[in-house]
């Protein structure tokens, strides 16, 4: 139909957390993507090295990877990248972003301060006070499991009590505690996405009528047309309103070409 086709897309895969952490969810922390930018098909991405984007929300731990608000927001917005790229990547969590804490040195201050309040009465793998304001690990923004996880990959045993953690353990976990690393190894399976990105350009439609320029009377609505936004109801709504403005246009047409046919052809065709 000489119509040009946008290539679909789909949401970004990290590598599997461990299995202790299957349906666990955090607050709102920050959380950024970035790739090495091989798209040849647009030329002012051209010159960057790298690609980044980043966005604030909740996080949910699967047992095939992370999803959750802020992981599909930030697949929606680099679905092109993501494809460009293989779907290969690195994911940079900042987990305290939702106290106001934006980067490792703040970070260690806020430990070394818990450090000095504790002296000695607590172990590190059992009370996890950031965030909280209360004695109780429960209140913390990190749940538990989630916690333990950092404190393991920082190589801080949890049987250490908060005074003994030394200034390259503390370095070691305020670094993983803002800027925590993960893999994007690749996308969901078919048929997991909630949406795909790419369809039939928006240059060859009509808005107005959505009817093809290229092609007389070919309508087109939903997910077909390059359009997708994020998660929460709005691509349900470009779908209904779609097609429904495709369907008044359409018949807006039938009803003006009857009106034009004799009677003898009306009554053929009613």
């Amino acid at each position: 139909l000489g119509l040009e086709e946008e290539e679909e897309e789909e949401e970004e895969e990290e590598e599997p957390p461990p299995r202790e952490l299957s349906n666990l969810s955090t607050s709102k922390i920050l959380s950024s993507h970035a790739q090495k930018n091989r798209h040849r098909k647009q030329q002012q991405y051209r010159r960057r090295k790298e690609y980044k984007l980043s966005d604030r929300g909740p996080v949910l731990f699967t047992h095939s990877g992370l999803s959750g608000p802020a992981i599909l927001r930030l697949s929606a917005f680099g679905a092109r990248y993501l494809h460009d790229s293989k779907y290969k990547g690195t994911l940079i969590i900042n987990w305290l972003a939702s106290i106001g804490v934006s980067n490792q040195e703040e970070a260690k201050k806020t430990l070394e301060k818990v450090k000095g309040e504790q002296r000695g009465k607590k172990l590190i793998g059992t009370y996890c006070p950031l965030g909280s304001t209360t004695t109780s690990s429960s209140s913390s923004i990190l749940p538990k499991r989630l916690w333990g996880l950092l404190l393991d990959q920082a190589a801080i045993p949890k049987s250490k009590q908060w005074s003994e953690i030394s200034k390259k353990e503390m370095q070691r976990l305020s670094q993983i505690l803002t800027s925590h690393t993960i893999k994007v190894t690749g996308k969901g399976t078919f048929k997991d996405e909630f949406v795909t990105c790419g369809g039939i350009s928006l240059k060859n439609v009509n808005t107005k009528t959505l009817q093809s320029k290229i092609v007389s009377r070919l309508f087109f609505a939903g997910e077909i047309l390059d359009i997708d936004g994020i998660t929460g109801g709005y691509n349900f709504q470009s779908a209904w309103s779609t097609g429904w403005h495709a369907g008044n246009t359409i018949g807006t047409l039938a009803a003006a070409s009857f009106s034009n046919l004799s009677d003898t052809e009306k009554k053929e065709n009613s």
